[in-house]
């Protein structure tokens, strides 16, 4: 795993960030204990400072990746040039490399990529946490960084005091932290539209849970930590404009696996966003042009999760030979079709006489991606979502996943329930 980390830090990270890492090295005369790695664009250095005070009092780095798409707003290039500016100006910045500076005094790093050197629309923050993390491994690498886990959050979030001191886990390769949507200063339409999103994004992780997924984990980049040397061996975050942390942590369950942490909550602003082409953001933009958000489609039938764990029961206890008469009896013929399994059944019947090895493959095989491929089948094939009146009506209140009904009553987002005992 290792060998496999040194090749991809060695053979796929940036000219540029090499230079900077060795630059780095030249500057420090101790090395710091944490990095974190947060990407900005369209953000003001106000919401940033409480993320670099606590890196100060932690002796950690804060990785800041100051970034735009080449084809971005002018408002959004504006405001990138005067944060620029002004961290020119607080900052005693030495330079490292092309776009790279650091202030050692202040425990802060600022990788630049606009204008010129904007990133491609096709890569954005995905290609951003990329550069950033590649540099922090790469520090960690050259005993730099002194802690393996790098930590990864978006620029308007808020952080636990616990953030660098808490718990981790001694094998995992990836942690989340919990989260929490903050309420001060929204707009009441957004914030009970992001409660709402969020309510589907803990239905389908506890749908995943309850089928047997051992993928049953919600992928925020603004909670996730990663071990350095994992992070590496997977190739780092995929350099795409969304979804990043999403195909990271499919790879780092692979590898060693991704554990929820214990510790208090990230919290998190809510907010509408077109500056990923999906999301929470533009999920929650699409909900605000309902005018009844109880009459938008947000909620999974249950049903789509009752047939993957159908399937995945069917794969797991069966041999590959009878895989496709099995699944065509429990009318999951066509489900396991799309998937097309033959090179998987060939590859694990070989296997079949070692369990741990078999139900290691079929879930390395059956992964997030597949997953998630598979649910979408089921909401093709006649599983449409349901509005949050049509689950009220069919399943009640209390089947919502725990905490969000409550939650979404509390921000008026639930209609009154009829008085039934009069009925």
């Amino acid at each position: 795993m290792r060998s496999a980390g040194d090749k991809y830090l060695q053979r796929q990270t940036d000219a540029d960030i090499v230079s900077a890492a060795t630059a780095v090295a030249a500057l420090l005369d101790r090395p710091w204990q944490h990095a974190l790695v947060v990407p900005a664009c369209n953000e003001n250095w106000q919401a940033l400072q409480p993320m670099l005070t606590m890196c100060q009092s932690n002796n950690s780095l804060l990785i800041l990746v100051l970034n735009e798409p080449a084809n971005a707003p002018g408002q959004w290039q504006q405001c990138n040039q005067d944060l620029l500016k002004q961290l020119h100006r607080d900052f005693a910045l030495q330079p490292l490399a092309p776009g790279a500076w650091l202030d050692s005094n202040s425990n802060f790093l600022l990788l630049e990529y606009l204008g010129q050197r904007a990133l491609n629309s096709k890569f954005g923050v995905g290609l951003a946490r990329k550069q950033g993390n590649d540099l922090a491994a790469l520090l960690h690498r050259e005993g730099l960084v002194n802690n393996e886990w790098i930590g990864n959050t978006d620029a308007d979030a808020q952080l636990p005091d616990n953030y660098f001191s808490c718990a981790l886990p001694a094998l995992a390769s990836a942690a989340l932290h919990p989260y929490q949507y903050s309420q001060t200063g929204i707009e009441p339409e957004i914030y009970r539209a992001t409660l709402a999103y969020d309510m589907r994004l803990e239905q389908y992780r506890l749908g995943l849970l309850q089928a047997g997924s051992r993928y049953a984990y919600t992928a925020h980049g603004s909670t996730l930590k990663v071990r350095a040397g994992d992070y590496a061996a997977a190739h780092g975050f995929p350099q795409r404009a969304a979804g990043e942390d999403f195909y990271l942590l499919n790879k780092l369950q692979k590898l060693g696996g991704v554990v929820q942490l214990a510790s208090p909550p990230v919290q998190l602003q809510p907010r509408c966003s077109d500056r990923v082409p999906f999301g929470t953001g533009p999920a929650v933009s699409r909900l605000l042009e309902f005018p009844d958000l109880h009459q938008a489609p947000l909620l999974y039938n249950p049903l789509v999760f009752e047939r993957l764990g159908a399937l995945l029961q069917l794969l797991q206890s069966n041999h590959p030979d009878h895989w496709q008469a099995k699944a065509e009896s429990a009318g999951l013929g066509e489900a396991l079709g799309q998937l097309k399994p033959a090179a998987l059944a060939r590859h694990l019947a070989a296997r079949w006489q070692d369990n741990d090895q078999y139900q290691t493959h079929l879930h390395n095989w059956f992964d997030a991606f597949r997953t998630l491929k598979t649910v979408q089948h089921f909401r093709r094939s006649g599983l449409g979502d349901l509005s949050l009146a049509q689950w009220l009506q069919q399943h009640g209140e209390a089947s919502l996943p725990a905490g969000h009904g409550q939650a979404l009553r509390a921000a008026g987002s639930l209609p009154t329930q009829p008085d039934r005992t009069s009925l």
